[in-house]
């Protein structure tokens, strides 16, 4: 009887601590890899994925994940609300169409380098502060672009903007902060949706308002719109505490090379953020290439024609949810490689109905459209699950590389459809999906291909033993636990 109640007591206090481990969110790996819990057990043998360890154990309430959805989009918008009116800008400051093209391109430029420099801080300072001092900026910089007479201060503002505009990159490990662990992927979901909406509709708006009202009221409504987001984030965005600056002693440059430790360090940031790389490369690829396609024989459509293609890719963007909900259902790691199969397929329909007809690049652009956000929301959430209190640091690792797969794929897509058309097109789209998804297997998902080598050990020594054997067995057994 005594033996009785200490095993029931040591039960209570085994599952005492257990919740104590889930509550505080701090990882335990006595608790996890030794206790005799079917749960230690499946962590043990690599069946569990590793799951965030959110500040904030209450779910975000769903209007406040809209709005920060539509604070992305909104913010997004900055960097591409120029490129409709360039031919426009072009006659109002009587420059070269060479000249004009500088400036999205320092847009661009601004962007990867508040990336690189600016979102690590999230790790260091409130980004609650950063977020609402970068929007501001923007503000000013935005209303700078609207009274500009010289090339060259609007030159300096448009890349000041794209420096600015990475609050966008700021807000999102703070969703990651907010969300527990079954809910971050349909957040993270809705708030890729935000930013693939600001995206592909600031173009629309931009083309509209400046025919209807001049260039200048693009920038002059654009700031408004950016007011009432700092509004709404002063509102609801919360002052999260960042404990690395004080107990680490971290500064400025220490946070830098902080990153390049943190790129070695974890080979999933490294395998996420190649695959990520290479899917936006194959998808700026394809955007990119298919208004030449369709602009030349056999179609020969008008640029309105080709421009409605692009709303096909706006019919995906309400399955951003969709996209979380099935990240939380069925793993990260496995959406990932559905979201490569679908950049795959996208190709596949382009290369064969889209060479004869508008209707399959349609098609296409619907799916690879979906692929992209099926690739960006898991694999931020496989990243994100690392270390909490490097979420900012990471994410600025993550998108830098994927956003240099972007620009490549805009500047090489062009020069591969002047010398090799449509068909070199797709075959570049296909080369870069398919290197994505030979990351995605080899690397496997701890991304250093442990269960690779562990299967190709498994066969090897299934053959020599007999696969029907009882050795083979005990042997596959022992190995899948090493």
């Amino acid at each position: 009887m005594a033996t009785e109640n200490a095993e029931n007591g040591s039960e209570t206090a085994t599952e005492s601590v257990l919740e104590m481990h889930r509550a505080d969110g701090q990882p335990t790996p006595a608790i996890d890899a030794n206790l005799p819990t079917k749960e230690g057990e499946r962590e043990r043998e690599g069946e569990l994925e590793d799951k965030p360890h959110s500040p904030v154990a209450k779910d975000m309430p769903r209007k406040v994940v809209y709005l920060y959805a539509v604070a992305n989009a909104i913010l997004v918008s900055n960097l591409y609300y120029c490129q409709p009116i360039l031919d426009v800008l072009k006659v109002y400051f009587g420059v070269s169409t060479g000249q004009i093209g500088s400036v999205p391109a320092l847009t661009q430029i601004g962007y990867s380098v508040g990336l690189a420099f600016i979102v690590p801080l999230g790790d260091l300072l409130p980004r609650r502060n950063i977020v609402l001092g970068l929007t501001l900026a923007c503000i000013a910089a935005t209303v700078g672009l609207s009274f500009s007479s010289l090339f060259p201060l609007f030159q300096i503002l448009s890349f000041l903007i794209g420096v600015l505009t990475v609050s966008v990159q700021i807000l999102i490990p703070s969703v990651a902060d907010l969300s527990p662990p079954d809910k971050f992927g349909r957040n993270m979901g809705i708030i890729v949706t935000g930013i693939m909406a600001g995206l592909l509709l600031s173009r629309v708006y931009s083309g509209a308002v400046a025919g209807a009202l001049g260039w200048q009221a693009v920038y002059w409504i654009a700031a408004g719109l950016q007011a009432l987001v700092v509004a709404a984030l002063w509102v609801y965005l919360p002052q999260l505490e960042i404990k690395i600056a004080k107990s680490e002693g971290q500064t400025y440059l220490g946070l830098l090379w902080s990153c390049v430790v943190l790129f070695y360090r974890h080979p999933i940031i490294r395998q996420s953020s190649l695959m990520a790389c290479l899917c936006f490369f194959s998808f700026f690829v394809f955007w990119t290439n298919v208004t030449y396609h369709l602009s030349g024989e056999p179609f020969n459509y008008s640029s309105s024609i080709v421009g409605l293609v692009g709303l096909s890719g706006a019919a995906a963007i309400p399955f951003g949810p969709v996209i979380g909900f099935l990240t939380d259902r069925i793993g990260a790691f496995h959406t990932v490689l559905v979201g490569e199969l679908l950049i795959a397929l996208a190709w596949l329909l382009a290369s064969t109905a889209g060479s004869v007809s508008i209707v399959g690049i349609f098609i296409a652009g619907f799916i690879i459209e979906m692929a992209v956000q099926m690739q960006q929301v898991p694999n931020q959430k496989r990243i994100f699950d690392l270390d909490p209190k490097a979420r900012s640091r990471i994410n600025s690792l993550y998108m830098l590389i994927a956003y240099a797969g972007s620009a490549a794929g805009s500047a090489f897509g062009a020069q591969v459809f002047v010398r090799w058309g449509w068909r070199g097109s797709y075959s570049l789209g296909f080369a870069a999906v398919g290197t994505a998804m030979m990351l995605w297997v080899v690397g496997g998902k701890d991304a250093v291909g442990g269960e690779w080598r562990r299967w190709v050990r498994r066969r090897i020594r299934w053959g020599k033993e007999g696969e029907g054997s009882e050795a083979a067995r005990s042997q596959e057994q022992a190995i899948l636990h090493t």
